[in-house]
C-alpha cells in the first residue's frame, strides 16, 4: 500500500485552459492536499520528466490536466517508461479530446477542480467506480519515434478539419458545426479554397487483411469510442470486442456524402450508394495499416509523416477510468 501519494496530476501549462493560471498547482494542489501531487509542466522535457518522477512514487491515480494531445502525450510517455501494464487509474480532466472519454464514463465535463474536489470526497467515502477501455496502438514503420497510444485516430478530411480547428484557436464545437456546414456549401457552389477538403488522399489500406479496393480515400476514422467526437455518434449500430476498435474508411464522392450527411455523422441508417459513389466500409477491427505519407490525428494532435512507410493500428492496451 502506498505510503505517500496516490495521485499524480500532470498540467500541461501550454494548453488554451490553462494559460490563464485557473488551473495551476497553486489551485490544485490544495484541494487533493497529502493524497496527490500536482507538477505543472510546460515542455515535452518536463512531461518526460513528470511522468518519471510520478512513476517514482508508484501513484495509483493518474490525472492530466490539459487540452488536445496531452493525455495521449502523457500515456505514450509512461509507457515508453514502463510498459503497457505500467499505466495508473485515470482521472479524466475535462479538456479537448478527453472530453470524449468523460462522456463515455456516462458523465458530463467539469472544470478540474470541481472533478479533482469530487474525486477526494468518494476516495475517503469508499465509494469510487471504474470502467474500462482500450487504446490504440499506432506504429509509424520508418519514423524515428515510438509507437504513440490514443483513442481515435483519423486522416484526410478530419485531419483538414482538426489543422484548420487548431489554426483558430480552438474556438470550440459551435464552430466546428457550423464550419462543417459552411465548407458543404462552398463545395456545392464549387468554391475552390473548399474543394480542398473534398481532395482524396493517397492511402493504401488493409483492414484485418482485406485490401481496401481504392488506392485514395477520403478519410479513415478509428477510435475504441462510439463517440470518438463531441456529438458525433457515427458508430452507434456497430458492435465491437474487448480487443478490437471502431473503423470507417471510405472514397465516397460528395454528393453521396451530401445525401447520406445524417446517416453517417450519428450511424441512423444504411448509407445509400449509387454504382459509381465509392465505398464506404465501417466496421470493427483487430488491425489497419495504411501504407502512406499523409498527415494524421491522435486525439487532436497532429503528425506529419516524414519517411512513414506504413501506419500500423492495432488495438492497445487496456485502461481503467475513474468514474467521477
Amino acid at each position: 500500500m502506498n505510503s505517500g501519494p496516490v495521485v499524480g496530476i500532470i498540467t500541461n501549462m501550454n494548453s488554451k485552459k490553462n494559460k490563464s493560471g485557473r488551473y495551476r498547482k497553486e489551485v490544485l494542489q490544495p484541494i487533493l492536499g497529502d493524497l496527490g501531487v500536482v507538477i505543472d509542466t510546460y515542455s515535452l522535457e518536463e512531461m518526460s520528466e513528470a511522468v518519471a518522477k510520478l512513476r517514482e512514487m508508484n501513484i495509483t491515480f493518474l490525472g492530466v490536466n490539459g487540452g488536445d494531445g496531452s493525455l495521449q502525450k502523457v500515456l505514450t510517455e509512461w509507457i515508453r517508461q514502463g510498459g503497457e501494464e505500467s499505466i495508473p487509474r485515470i482521472i479524466p480532466l475535462a479538456g479537448g479530446s478527453t472530453n470524449a472519454l468523460i462522456l463515455y464514463t456516462k458523465r458530463r465535463a467539469e472544470p478540474p477542480t470541481v472533478t479533482l474536489k469530487k474525486f477526494v470526497r468518494k476516495f475517503q467515502t469508499y465509494s469510487l467506480l471504474y470502467m474500462e477501455n482500450n487504446l490504440l496502438k499506432v506504429t509509424l514503420n520508418g519514423e524515428d519515434i515510438p509507437p504513440q497510444y490514443g483513442i481515435t485516430f483519423a486522416n484526410g478530411v478530419i485531419y483538414k478539419f482538426v489543422e484548420l480547428y487548431l489554426s483558430n484557436n480552438k474556438p470550440g464545437i459551435r464552430w466546428v458545426l457550423r464550419t462543417i456546414m459552411e465548407v458543404i456549401g462552398g463545395i456545392t457552389m464549387r468554391i475552390e479554397k473548399y474543394l480542398y477538403y473534398l481532395e482524396k488522399i493517397n492511402a493504401q489500406v488493409t483492414v484485418d487483411d482485406k485490401k481496401y479496393p481504392s488506392n485514395q480515400i477520403l478519410a479513415s476514422i478509428l477510435s475504441t469510442l462510439k463517440t470518438p467526437f463531441p456529438t458525433l455518434t457515427v458508430f452507434r449500430n456497430i458492435e465491437r470486442n474487448v480487443d478490437q476498435f471502431y473503423y470507417i474508411v471510405t472514397d465516397l464522392k460528395f454528393p453521396t456524402v451530401l445525401n447520406n450527411i445524417h446517416n453517417i455523422f450519428f450511424g441512423m441508417g444504411e448509407v445509400v450508394k449509387g454504382p459509381n459513389s465509392g465505398e464506404f466500409w465501417i466496421g470493427a477491427a483487430n488491425r489497419v495499416i495504411e501504407r502512406t505519407r499523409e498527415g494524421f490525428m491522435l486525439d487532436g494532435e497532429l503528425y506529419k509523416p516524414a519517411e512513414c512507410e506504413d501506419i500500423i493500428i492495432e488495438s492497445g492496451p487496456t485502461i481503467t477510468l475513474t468514474v467521477i
